[in-house]
């Protein structure tokens, strides 16, 4: 892959859980730092509200096929 620029994106999702609906369960949160960049994910639950935050940050401009495997193979 490669990129124009060193690339970095975040992301903030609030979800309300409705009234009568229980969790059963969240995703473990993710940290995963590389060698070209790194990758965050996390969950938080208050009172009836889910909050999702994401975060990836993109340090080099070119990422190996091998590199790039490397990601798909941690999900």
């Amino acid at each position: 892959m490669y990129f124009y620029n060193q690339y970095c994106s975040q992301n903030i999702v609030e979800i309300t859980i409705p009234e009568g609906y229980k969790l059963e369960r969240i995703p473990d949160d993710v940290d995963l730092i590389l060698p070209f960049g790194s990758y965050r994910v996390k969950y938080l639950v208050e009172d009836n509200t889910i909050r999702y935050e994401r975060y990836y940050k993109f340090n080099t401009f070119e990422i190996s096929k091998e590199d790039a495997q490397e990601i798909v193979l941690k999900q």
